[in-house]
């Protein structure tokens, strides 16, 4: 925004307080006042903005009061209307109709029961929606454009509309694109492998996939803070391979491992943003890696069960033992924040008699510190910790 000037002093800094009169939570009936006030030496101007809060289908009622208080020898500046109106609703009715055609190919080859390679190619689709928490965004703005044009065509600041046009430029309010967000298309190849051996001891499965998403959807913070919405990011590429291993040692010990690597990024996906100037400016997150989705994935456990002689007070006990790991996860499209690989060693030891299981259980043993999760609201990143060492019991019956 470029410099303001009335009466030929430069405002340099503006002190926006609120006031809210009445209970802390702001009812239809209530008044909500906001004052801006700007001094320097003996340089004094304040205006007051009193918004009379009514039915919420009825255009609202406003007061504004500017005081501004001159140096000598010029007079002070003192205007007030009273009951402008400004309407901030919005009447109307949006509606979209999905329908899609999922074909799915596979071949299959199977040369011994439990071994066989395959290839498959589907069609992906999830359902486009609305951000309906974006109407409190679209009200806000639309108040604030209603609230400048009544100020403007009032006869008492007619005289002040070009510094009212500068600190309240028009804000744009499309409805449909602010409140819906489009159908995410792909389509998925894979190929892959099941493996029975050593005499039905082990199983093994191999698959390597490709998958090419067109409008892919991806979940954030309003800006305004209030709630996540859906958006639409444009295209995505994903390759990647997994492999698990299943193997019973012995009837009493089994182990298992699972490895995934996913290679996931942006293809085309370019958005306008506003700089610091607040003038918008184009932004590509091409190359950047697809938020939320870890490139690595790992899991490793073993199972081991004794069995007790008969009439015994115990059935059998078994204990489990595993550790899980994840990452990088990045956290933003653009990339800037994420989650390095890490791990968690879980353990579970579980007494069984008839019907009944009385289990101890240890989750995070080795109290690994990492980031669960992460957002950005109104300008500012909030981390969510993983939950630390946890130990515990359960109770159960059968029926």
């Amino acid at each position: 925004m470029g410099d303001l000037v009335f009466n030929g002093i430069k405002v340099e800094e503006l002190d926006l307080t609120n006031k809210i009169e009445g209970a802390v939570s702001l009812d239809i009936s209530q008044r909500a006042s906001f004052n801006v006030k700007y001094t320097r030496d003996d340089k004094k101007c304040a205006a007051t903005l009193t918004i009379d809060m009514m039915d919420k289908n009825q255009p609202m009622d406003f007061n504004f009061k500017f005081y501004m208080q001159m140096p000598p020898p010029r007079p002070t500046i003192d205007l007030e209307a009273k009951n402008m109106i400004a309407p901030a609703s919005f009447n109307g009715k949006l509606s979209n109709d999905y329908l899609q055609l999922l074909p799915k190919f596979a071949i299959q080859y199977e040369w011994k029961k439990g071994n066989n390679v395959y290839v498959t190619a589907s069609r992906g689709y999830r359902s486009g929606g609305y951000n309906v928490q974006m109407f409190s965004d679209l009200i806000q703005s639309q108040l604030k454009n209603s609230m400048k044009a009544a100020m403007i065509s009032n006869e008492t600041f007619a005289s002040m509309a070009n510094m009212i046009e500068t600190m309240m430029p028009d804000e744009e309010i499309d409805i449909k694109a602010s409140t819906t967000y489009k159908p995410e298309y792909s389509w998925n190849y894979e190929v892959g492998s099941h493996l029975t051996l050593w005499e039905g001891r082990l199983w093994a499965d191999l698959a390597a996939y490709y998958m090419d998403t067109k409008d892919q959807q991806i979940s954030q913070f309003a800006e305004s803070g209030l709630g996540r919405i859906t958006i639409n990011a444009g295209k995505s590429r994903s390759f990647g391979a997994e492999a698990s291993l299943r193997a019973s040692i012995t009837d009493a010990f089994s182990m298992n491992a699972s490895y995934g690597y996913t290679y996931a990024t942006f293809t085309d996906y370019v958005v306008n943003q506003k700089d610091e100037d607040g003038k918008l400016v184009k932004k590509s997150y091409n190359g950047n890696y697809v938020p939320f989705v870890p490139k690595h994935t790992l899991s490793v456990g073993a199972q081991y069960i004794f069995r007790i002689a008969p009439r015994h007070w115990l059935d059998r006990v078994q204990v489990n033992a595993n550790y899980n790991a994840a990452g990088r996860i990045y956290w933003t499209e653009e990339n800037n924040v994420s989650q390095a690989f890490y791990g968690t060693l879980n353990g579970r030891v579980s007494l069984e008699k008839g019907n009944g299981v009385l289990a101890f259980w240890i989750r995070n043993a080795l109290d690994k510190e990492y980031q669960a999760f992460y957002f950005e609201s109104m300008g500012n990143g909030f981390m969510q910790k993983g939950r630390p060492m946890q130990l515990g019991v359960d109770v159960r019956c059968r029926f």
